[in-house]
């Protein structure tokens, strides 16, 4: 499994398309109509969804990183990734 820091793909993404991003992972993630929700609906839901991979074992912490498994990523967001 390949594991990707969180929050520093968070930080390579430019900040106009953080919202677009994170709508993407709700919408990968199953959750309804994340296009409808208010910016800080999206927020609180990224942080929800997060927790429930870390208990499934999708993500995991690491010292102070946040790692999630590269298959909850959308695709169009790879690229962001710092190598």
């Amino acid at each position: 499994m390949t594991w990707i820091n969180w929050r520093s793909l968070e930080a390579n993404i430019p900040l106009e398309q953080l919202p677009d991003f994170h709508r993407d992972f709700l919408a990968a993630r199953g959750i309804e109509n994340p296009e409808e929700m208010m910016l800080r609906r999206v927020q609180q839901t990224v942080e929800r969804e997060l927790n429930k991979l870390l208990q499934t074992g999708e993500a995991k912490q690491h010292q102070d990183h946040l790692l999630v498994s590269s298959h909850q990523i959308p695709a169009k967001w790879l690229e962001f990734i710092s190598i």
